[in-house]
């Protein structure tokens, strides 16, 4: 499979989910690639949890969202221990890439879907009716 080259700022960095933490609300990170929306844990102490763990593995979580194909591991590995912090994260695609794709597979609940995706095809549909 193709690399992407670049430094991937569809996949948000740790630092990113440590600001959507203190926030303590839904955050969207626009990129070329597409959009991704970070949902923080949900209770105010599963989101202090979460916190101390980013915080204390810093390094760790870094070295897994720089995933490099010729080290082997898992693409996607990052995204599920950051679900397994309670975060939600979900990438809407502006096109189809699978190297993108890759990294979001089996971390949310549903990868890839926009639930204003049906909303905007409702409208646009029922509009011309």
């Amino acid at each position: 499979m193709e690399q992407e080259g670049g430094w991937m700022p569809f996949l948000p960095l740790p630092d990113d989910m440590i600001s959507v933490l203190q926030q303590g609300r839904t955050v969207s990170l626009h990129s070329s690639q597409g959009i991704t929306k970070i949902t923080p844990p949900r209770w105010l102490f599963q989101r202090l949890m979460a916190l101390i763990n980013l915080s204390y593995q810093f390094a760790n979580y870094a070295e897994l969202r720089n995933y490099e194909p010729d080290h082997g591991g898992n693409p996607n590995e990052y995204m599920q221990k950051l679900s397994r912090l309670g975060f939600d994260v979900e990438f809407c695609p502006h096109y189809d890439d699978p190297s993108v794709g890759r990294f979001f597979s089996l971390a949310g609940s549903i990868p890839f879907l926009d639930p204003e995706l049906l909303n905007h095809f409702e409208d646009y549909f029922f509009s011309a009716l």
